[in-house]
């Protein structure tokens, strides 16, 4: 961690502190215990959320892909081999279902819920 602090110089947004297991149980109470000695909180990063979906969506569209709201990927496509060929998307508004095909689907869900397809 000491690299990483190091390398970020003075682009860091905090340096790196070690703490003990009592307070590292305070921080993560689900955190397994067995074996635990301390632990470490570092700074990772930070960005505009929302900024990001903006851009994601023009780099979608300057690629010749088409960005949609309001739509939940509940399954998907695949071919007889079982490689992955699209998705069935729903519209969250009136449920209808849509089958979407592509050649690569890539999974990008996390804070930012976005599924692509190319």
């Amino acid at each position: 961690m000491s690299v990483y602090d190091f390398l970020a110089g003075k682009l860091s947004l905090g340096k790196t502190k070690y703490i003990s297991k009592s307070k590292t149980v305070e921080k993560l109470p689900t955190i397994e215990q067995n074996h635990l000695m301390s632990g470490v909180v570092y700074q990772d990063g930070q960005f505009d959320d929302a900024r990001l979906a903006v851009n994601l969506t023009q780099t979608i569209i300057e690629k010749g892909g088409t960005a949609i709201n309001y739509m939940k990927v509940v399954g998907l496509l695949k071919n007889d081999s079982g490689k992955i060929i699209g998705v069935t998307a729903e519209d969250q508004f009136n449920r209808q279902q849509y089958q979407i095909h592509g050649n690569v689907v890539i999974n990008a869900t996390g804070y930012l819920p976005m599924i692509f397809l190319i």
